[in-house]
C-alpha cells in the first residue's frame, strides 16, 4: 500500500465497525490507530500526539488473513468465529464464500472486505500444503451481514485437488486493483528490421509428452458409494469420500474387455499421513465382490501397495508394499496377458517400474471382470479424495 500526505479536510470517518463524524483526541488512542473515510480514499493515522492525513494511491493492494475452513455446512449463515465456508458441498463449484469478520487470530477485517468488489481476486491456500489452493474472482459486491460477509465468486483455478479439510488453517489473500481502462488506439506499424544471419543447424533430439485420455464419469458405476461424491470438473473426475472409521472402500468401476488388456491411469492423491488411507485403481471380480487395488497409501509411512480385499469392508492381505515418496500426479498400470497379471507404477507415464506379477487366480476365484478407481478413508475425523486425470483401457 502506498500512502501520500494530503491537507486535512473534515469528513465522515469509518473506524473498523462504526462511523464517526469527529475524530477523538489523538492522545486518547493508541499510536498507529487508523481511521478510513467512507470512500476509502482518505486514511488518518494517530502518532499519539496528532493526526496525520493520508490518501491511498490507486494500485493493486494485496492483504493476507488467516482463517480456518468450515466444511461441515453450506447453510446461508455465519461460518463461525475465524472461519470461512463455501455454499456448495463441492467447494470448487461454490458461487459464494461465507467469511467471518474476525480472522483466526481475532483481527477484525471488516474494512478490507468493504474495499473489494468485481475485478478483485481472492486466493485461498492450505496452511500446510502450499500446492493446495483455490483462486477466485469476485462476481459482485461483498454483502455485509451481522458479523459475517457473503462474497460472490467464480472459480478461476486450483492446485492439487483444491479441496480444503475441515478446521484446516488457511491463508486468504485479497488482491485489489483499479478497473482496467479501455486502452488507447493501435499505433502505426514500425519499419521492418534487417534479416539476421542464419544460425547453426541443431541436432535431432528426443521429446515425449504423456498422452492423457479424459475420463467420462457416466461410464462408471458405484460400488459402496455411501456419502461419497464424484463430479466431472474440467478434464478430470474428483472422487471425494467423507470421514468414516474402519475400512470402507468407495469404488467406481466399469467392465473389462476380453483379455489381453492394459489399464493405465493418471491421478492425484489427496490423503493425509493417517494409517490405511488409500487412493488408487482397482480390479474387481463382480461375482464374488473380491477386489485388488494398486494404490498409494499411508501405513506408518507413505507407500505404494497392492492390497487384496474380500469386500469394501473386509481386508484380506497385502500382496506388495514399499515405502515411497508421493509425487503429483502419479501413474498406475495393470496388464493381463493370458492368466498373468502385471502391476506397474510410474512418475511420468513413460518409464514404468514393475512392482508385482501374479495370476488371475492368485486371489480371485476365477478372474477380474471390472476395473475402476477408489478411495479408502479409514479415519473418523478426516476426509480423503483424488483427481482422476487420465483413464484408458487398451
Amino acid at each position: 500500500m502506498s500512502l501520500t500526505p494530503v491537507d486535512y479536510r473534515k469528513t465522515a470517518l469509518t473506524h473498523r465497525r462504526g462511523l464517526s463524524t469527529d475524530r477523538p483526541d489523538p492522545t486518547t488512542v493508541l499510536p498507529g490507530t487508523l481511521y478510513f473515510s467512507e470512500d476509502l480514499q482518505i486514511v488518518e493515522r494517530s502518532d499519539g500526539i496528532a493526526w496525520e492525513i493520508y490518501s491511498i494511491t490507486p494500485e493493486t493492494i494485496p492483504f493476507v488473513f488467516y482463517y480456518r475452513a468450515n466444511t461441515t455446512s453450506i447453510a446461508y449463515n455465519d461460518p463461525g468465529a475465524g472461519k470461512i465456508k463455501w455454499n456448495n458441498a463441492n467447494q470448487l463449484l461454490a458461487t459464494s464464500l461465507y467469511v467471518d469478520v474476525l480472522t483466526n487470530n481475532g483481527f477484525d477485517a471488516v474494512m478490507f472486505y468493504k474495499m473489494v468488489g468485481p475485478q478483485d481476486r481472492i486466493i485461498i491456500q492450505d496452511g500446510d500444503v502450499s500446492q493446495r489452493y483455490q483462486v477466485w474472482d469476485l462476481t459482485g459486491p461483498v454483502v455485509e451481514l451481522v458479523d459475517w460477509f457473503e462474497v460472490p465468486v467464480t472459480l478461476v483455478s486450483y492446485g492439487s485437488t483444491g479441496l480444503m479439510v475441515n478446521n484446516q488453517e488457511i491463508a486468504v489473500i485479497i488482491k485489489t486493483g483499479g478497473n482496467a481502462s479501455g486502452g488507447g488506439g493501435v499505433g502505426p506499424p514500425g519499419p521492418t528490421g534487417p534479416t539476421g544471419p542464419t544460425g547453426p543447424a541443431g541436432t535431432n533430439g528426443q521429446s515425449w509428452v504423456p498422452t492423457f485420455t479424459i475420463p467420462v464419469l457416466s461410464e462408471f458405476s458405484w460400488v459402496n458409494q455411501g456419502a461419497s461424491t464424484a463430479v466431472e470438473l474440467g478434464n478430470r473426475i474428483i472422487l471425494s469420500a467423507p470421514a468414516v472409521s474402519g475400512d470402507n472402500w468407495r469404488l467406481l468401476v466399469k467392465s473389462l474387455p476380453a483379455a489381453p488388456w492394459t489399464v493405465t491411469v493418471c491421478l492425484i492423491q489427496d490423503i493425509l499421513p493417517s494409517n490405511y488411507q488409500t487412493v488408487g485403481i482397482v480390479l474387481r471380480e463382480s461375482g464374488t465382490g473380491k477386489f485388488v487395488s494398486l494404490a498409494g497409501g499411508y501405513n506408518n509411512n507413505f507407500q505404494n501397495i497392492v492390497i487384496n480385499f474380500n469386500s469394501p469392508t473386509s481386508y484380506n492381505s497385502f500382496a506388495y508394499q514399499v515405502n515411497s515418496f508421493f509425487v503429483y500426479p502419479q501413474w498406475f498400470r495393470i496388464s493381463r496377458a493370458g492368466t498373468a497379471l502385471t502391476y506397474y507404477t510410474s512418475l511420468d507415464g513413460y518409464n514404468w517400474r514393475l512392482v508385482l506379477t501374479n495370476t488371475i487366480t492368485t486371489f480371485f476365484t476365477t478372474a477380474p471382470d471390472q476395473a475402476g478407481f477408489c478411495v479408502n478413508v479409514n479415519n473418523g475425523a478426516i476426509t480423503a479424495s483424488m483427481s482422476l486425470l487420465s483413464w484408458s483401457i487398451t
